[in-house]
């Protein structure tokens, strides 16, 4: 037999003690073993074998078993030491000491700490464009370390975060209690910050970046809730502030970076029907640099076009007041058409003035290597211009014919949204609660719809739409699906039977001029949605051909106070009076 073999084979601790000390294999009979009596030796017996010893093999992936929450202060060890027992761990390069003293944190303490990793991790990656990235994830997170205020705002904007996430994850009843637990959090942090803030006025004195900060972020705090009009209060301090501020040689750098982001945030408001008389946006704007025939970089792009997007606004603004006033009160007192038409040319030569910047700065950008998020910056803007351009274009329009002119502008505005859509999903990958401060592509698929009556480019708008998150800016989700929904339908239904769907919608079929109301019927709040249909006939001021009940949200009643008046159809005789050059 080989070698091997007699190693390969088991080795067994029982048997006689001679067959041990002549290792061969014992058969183990009593009282004496056969292969000792066979070969006339003397068998000795048998001994019980010793306990056969369990040991543990250390694993390179053993952690002390410590609960979370405590700190455990690690230093490199000492070869100086004394004692034995750190002489003996002396061969690794950084041990734990032999006795730990840990350090609990406090309830509060803990959920400060989490919610401040939360936002750090997930919410500001979720509220910021690409233009705002570095305030919201450099800026806003350096600012929690040194002021208390905006440390306990941010606790309560990640804690309404979470919320809302949590709530669209699981409705499991664990889920349900952590969801209350964190909307009580976030209100309590929220009053925390407001106390905190007034505290360090009455010591400190009025910090400009501190207060200006706080108003933004109380201001989305509310959004959150719906509280719209609470947050325009705090919109109102924070640019008052900042308008105080325009004496000073030049407003700091996060007082800049809210004034664009509030600028923003009161676009919005505007596009909702908001009032926005308080406002003093464009002069902050214009405090902070004149607008330039060529930009340098894309910032600079955005900032020109955020001041001419808030003027224009204004002046639609008041334009819908003339044409409400004049068709439903008559006219007490004549505008200065003059002024008027100078401001309407204005904007008309600013808006093409910028293109042209716009054009050189995209020009150089393409001749580069572009990454994704400066392809998604670009996008950004260009799909804001082509929004207000075209609104101003089609302002005066009096048939709503004239839309099938602008097809090719809407399915450009089409093909941005759907980029910027795509990249949303990959930049959102597992979050289900996303609310930008910026704008929104929510805007321009309604306006698409609201304006083109080319069904492919609708059909793709709308089911784009429905593809949107339920919570993006102040655009109420379902309120759009529901509205845009109803009036493609109720357009659809006028299409001659047997005509193909890019034939033009007949002018009979198209729907303009909508308004919403509500109604309180048998304790419930309906909404009435009036309308005209086909070309304006007669004088103006007739009242809305068409009414017809719905249940739609009554978020639509302030959506459609400034959307039904572009065009402005019941101040039709206003481009005659401005005498205006272009021809629409």
């Amino acid at each position: 037999m080989k070698q091997n073999d007699l190693n390969a084979r088991l080795k067994v601790r029982t048997g006689c003690s001679v067959c041990k000390i002549r290792h061969v294999k014992c058969d183990e009979k009593r009282p004496f073993c056969t292969k000792c009596t066979s070969t006339g030796r003397t068998c000795s017996g048998y001994v019980s074998p010793p306990p056969r010893k369990i040991g543990k093999r250390r694993s390179k992936y053993d952690t002390p078993n410590m609960p979370l929450g405590q700190r455990v202060a690690v230093y490199p060890a000492s070869h100086n030491s004394a004692t034995a027992s750190v002489a003996a761990y002396a061969t690794h390069a950084w041990q734990f000491p032999r006795y730990i003293h840990c350090c609990a944190f406090s309830k509060a303490e803990w959920d400060e700490t989490r919610s401040l990793h939360y936002y750090r991790v997930r919410v500001s990656k979720r509220i910021s464009s690409c233009f705002d990235v570095n305030f919201w994830e450099n800026t806003v997170p350096q600012m929690t370390e040194e002021e208390p205020a905006i440390r306990h705002a941010i606790v309560a904007l990640s804690s309404y975060y979470e919320a809302g996430e949590l709530s669209r994850l699981s409705e499991s009843r664990s889920a349900v209690g952590r969801h209350s637990y964190l909307v009580r959090l976030a209100i309590y942090e929220h009053n925390n910050a407001i106390s905190t803030l007034l505290n360090q006025i009455h010591t400190k004195g009025q910090l400009t970046e501190v207060v200006v900060m706080s108003c933004l972020i109380f201001a989305w705090l509310e959004f959150l809730q719906n509280n719209v009009d609470d947050a325009l209060k705090h919109l109102r301090s924070g640019l008052r502030i900042l308008a105080e501020q325009q004496q000073t040689p030049c407003l700091q750098q996060v007082a800049m970076q809210v004034a664009h982001i509030s600028g923003r945030l009161i676009t919005q408001a505007m596009l909702h029907g908001y009032s926005t008389v308080e406002f003093d946006y464009s002069a902050i704007m214009h405090s902070m640099g004149s607008r330039s025939s060529s930009f340098a970089t894309l910032r600079d792009a955005r900032r020109d076009l955020d001041g001419m997007i808030n003027d224009a606004f204004c002046f639609l603004g008041q334009l819908e007041n003339l044409g409400y006033t004049e068709s439903h009160h008559g006219r007490s007192t004549l505008p200065d058409f003059g002024s008027l038409r100078d401001e309407y040319q204005d904007h008309v030569r600013n808006f093409d003035q910028w293109r042209k910047a716009f054009g050189g700065l995209r020009d150089r950008i393409a001749a580069g290597v572009m990454k994704v998020n400066v392809v998604q910056a670009m996008h950004q803007l260009e799909l804001c211009y082509l929004l207000i351009s075209n609104t101003f274009e089609t302002l005066f329009a009096t048939t709503p014919m004239v839309y099938d002119e602008h097809n090719h502008t809407f399915a450009r505005i089409l093909y941005l949204s759907k980029q910027l859509r795509q990249y949303q999903i990959l930049h959102e990958s597992n979050s289900l609660f996303t609310i930008p401060f910026d704008y929104s592509i929510q805007g321009a698929l309604f306006y698409i719809i609201l304006r083109c009556r080319h069904l492919p480019i609708r059909k793709e708008a709308m089911q784009l739409l429905q593809l949107c998150p339920d919570h993006e800016g102040l655009w109420p989700h379902a309120c759009l699906v529901a509205f845009c929904k109803w009036k493609i339908d109720f357009e659809e239904k006028g299409r001659p039977q047997g005509a193909l769907e890019t034939d033009p919608l007949p002018v009979n079929a198209r729907v303009h001029g909508e308004e919403a109301r509500c109604l309180v019927k048998d304790i419930q709040t309906l909404v009435v949605v009036s309308y005209k249909r086909g070309v304006l006939n007669g004088p103006v001021g007739v009242t809305s051909d068409v009414e017809e009940v719905t249940n739609m949200s009554t978020r639509l009643v302030g959506l459609l106070r400034l959307w039904r008046a572009w065009p402005l159809y019941p101040t039709i005789k206003l481009k005659d009076t401005l005498h205006l050059s272009r021809d629409f």
